[in-house]
């Protein structure tokens, strides 16, 4: 089926839709209609690690009305249509090779859907799909598994509508369900007191018996009220990093948050950082709905995701080859084709790099953040030089990546930091050693330490990496150039390898 925005606008998804399809990177619209929210994500194409170029949002609210009269209300639906039209106008502005608008639950169950629906395309051209709860659940999924491959549990996708609850593990979905406790739909109800929702709430999760079968296993949520409740537990943790995708808590944590939001006056919940006021009203059934979902699961521990829904729908179209790929390293590799001097020198930098950490030793995950390190090892060369590692421990730190927790994020940045000279005991430096234990800090600054030799030794070209090595034993670190390469070496060079040296503990031999 095709859908059409405006006039300019390309086919939208097809089921053999490509990444032959974009042979030129070309921007990707993706409009989810939901119950509470109406957002426009406009993606950079079809890849791997796709960036948000566009990314708005606006509260319409056409779930408040549903569980009361069946239908959505004429403020809502123009609310929605008001924004629809100027996303048609932005779209089309964007040239967007491809869009795709989706409804979901309130649109689904409302009496005049259709009508909405109808009323939608003739005003803004926008053809819209409105998605049964088990294709909700399903691209929901889809979402959680792109950014985070190694997923092993339940998804939990709460939206104002429904909840979305979907066994993953091994990139693959199992059961799934869709259950109409949204806090939208919830509070829509004026005759609904907080027990009655409490009771409404247990009654549909104890409903689905395969709930049960799966003790043990993270919850990974997906869903705007769950990660407001997620930076409020970041804030009151005083964590170092606010950063939600895979931010984790613990089942004790959530039952805190419950206790707090259930407890606290709206006007000093709208204190806490990036908690929207439009949804804080929907906060205290959010906490109450994740709170018996991880009881009545038996969580090991709550797992944010950034990436749901939309992130799905893209996910969907890729081939098996793209999705196999590493979203972390396909977006280090992306700012490795923007910045780097000389071209990508991440497989030959790794090379190099090997006999400091020891092949074959170091931990896999370890091994796998020193690929994006070196993929990542020249991205500031044109900033100013007084602030280079800055921007390089930034990058890393607050980049969009996936994939990557906060203590990995914090392993690269600290390494990157160091490649660029700073000192670890910086304020930045300090505050990625503090989400690191204290051998992976070490790791962080032999990485950076062995990268500055690395990059200092031909200026960043390659040929050096491929015409030296470094010798380590017991007896010391050298830098082994042979006769036809001893011009490489110098004072800078010899200083570098110092403190190498220094770094793992061991005398420097100097040229071998």
């Amino acid at each position: 089926m095709v859908y059409r925005a405006r006039s300019r606008l390309a086919a939208m998804f097809s089921a053999d839709l490509s990444k032959d399809t974009f042979p030129d990177i070309k921007p990707i619209a993706v409009i989810d209609i939901g119950s509470n929210s109406v957002r426009l994500v406009v993606f950079d194409g079809l890849q791997r690690a796709p960036q948000a170029l566009f990314n708005e949002k606006v509260m319409c609210g056409l779930g408040k009305a549903l569980t009361l009269t069946g239908r959505m209300s004429d403020d809502a639906m123009e609310s929605a249509c008001q924004t629809l039209r100027r996303y048609a106008a932005v779209i089309d502005d964007m040239q967007c090779h491809a869009v795709r608008a989706v409804a979901t639950a309130a649109v689904r169950d409302a009496d005049n859907g259709a009508q909405f629906v109808a009323r939608v395309k003739a005003e803004t051209g926008l053809e819209v799909q409105v998605l049964d709860g088990s294709d909700e659940a399903y691209y929901s999924a889809l979402g959680v598994i792109s950014g985070i491959p190694s997923a092993d549990g339940i998804v939990g996708d709460l939206g104002g509508g429904s909840l979305e609850l979907v066994r993953i593990a091994d990139g693959e979905m199992h059961e799934r369900v869709t259950l109409p406790i949204g806090p939208v739909r919830l509070l829509g109800d004026p005759s609904s007191d907080l027990r009655k929702r409490r009771k409404a709430i247990d009654r549909a999760l104890k409903s689905v018996e395969w709930l049960k079968s799966y003790p043990g296993l993270p919850l990974y949520i997906v869903g705007g009220s769950w990660r407001a409740l997620a930076r409020i537990h970041i804030q009151r943790a005083r964590y170092p990093l606010g950063i939600l995708h895979q931010y984790t808590m613990q089942p004790d944590d959530v039952s805190a948050v419950y206790r707090l939001v259930r407890r606290i006056r709206p006007e000093k919940l709208s204190r806490f950082q990036k908690v929207p006021q439009r949804r804080i009203e929907a906060l205290p059934t959010a906490a109450r709905i994740l709170d018996r979902t991880v009881a009545l699961t038996g969580a090991s521990e709550v797992v944010v995701s950034a990436l749901g829904l939309r992130e799905g729908i893209l996910y969907e179209q890729l081939d098996d080859a793209l999705r196999a790929r590493d979203p972390l390293l396909e977006a280090c590799r992306q700012i490795s084709k923007r910045y780097n001097r000389f071209g990508d020198q991440s497989a030959a930098l790794m090379n190099w790099l090997n006999p400091v950490f020891k092949y074959g030793q170091e931990r896999p995950e370890m091994q796998r953040l020193r690929q994006a390190v070196c993929l990542m090892s020249d991205i500031s060369w044109r900033g100013h030089p007084d602030f280079r590692a800055e921007s390089a421990i930034y990058a890393s730190l607050f980049g969009w990546f996936v994939g990557i927790d906060a203590p990995g994020r914090a392993a690269m940045g600290l390494a990157l930091f160091t490649k660029y000279g700073a000192r670890p005991t910086d304020d930045l430096g300090a505050l990625a050693g503090s989400l690191l234990n204290k051998s992976d800090a070490a790791w962080a600054l032999q990485l950076g330490t062995a990268l500055r030799l690395a990059h200092r030794l031909a200026g960043g070209t390659p040929r050096a990496l491929e015409q030296t090595s470094l010798q380590i034993s017991s007896d010391g670190i050298g830098l082994r150039l042979g006769s036809t390469n001893a011009g490489y070496f110098g004072d800078v060079v010899a200083r570098r390898l110092n403190d190498l040296a220094k770094a793992l503990d061991l005398p420097s031999l100097g040229m071998l």
